[in-house]
């Protein structure tokens, strides 16, 4: 299939706390998403499975290790055609 635009996929455990702690992290991993400029022209699907602690993160934080991510996959190098 092809991707024009990067998608986002979040895997938020009850571990990370109560649902309105869940809710929140969903909300600040949705706009660290959407505020970094150099995801939407990747293409790619990201999915964020959070682990314990994660509900306490500030977007701050959030946004610089969402950035940390997409670095690794710029520096990736992209998959030729499918073999036969």
């Amino acid at each position: 299939r092809s991707i024009e635009k990067s998608r986002l996929g979040l895997v938020i455990p009850r571990a990370i706390g109560p649902a309105p702690t869940r809710n929140r992290l969903r909300r600040r991993l949705r706009e660290a998403f959407r505020a970094d400029p150099g995801i939407a022209g990747l293409g790619a699907d990201f999915v964020v499975a959070a682990r314990q602690g994660a509900g306490s993160a500030c977007l701050g934080e959030i946004r610089r290790l969402l950035g940390r991510a997409v670095a690794r996959v710029r520096e990736q190098p992209k998959p030729g055609p499918a073999r036969t």
